[in-house]
């Protein structure tokens, strides 16, 4: 039985592939802009016409760019803790 969304060419909602994936790769918080805009460039318009263009990666192209995004997320918020603790002391 091949995948309604993918017809087959593998997706996360294809049978064993969305197992794979245990939790988001990238969470982003509305309230926070610097989240919107990795978001807007992970998976924005631009975003998506370079990942299905011809020299594109695909969905593959997108994973990366929310994986990247999530890194720069966590980098962020180690940043901005580790500011505060020295500030305090």
């Amino acid at each position: 039985m091949k995948c309604s969304f993918c017809n087959g060419r593998g997706c996360i909602a294809c049978p064993g592939e969305s197992t794979k994936i245990k939790q988001p790769v990238f969470v982003a918080q509305l309230d926070n802009p610097g989240d919107m805009k990795l978001l807007a460039d992970a998976v924005g318009a631009e975003a998506i016409s370079k990942a299905f263009g011809p020299q594109g990666g695909g969905p593959s192209e997108i994973y990366r760019n929310l994986a990247i995004a999530s890194v720069i997320q966590e980098l962020r918020t180690r940043t901005t803790i580790g500011a505060s603790d020295t500030s305090d002391k």
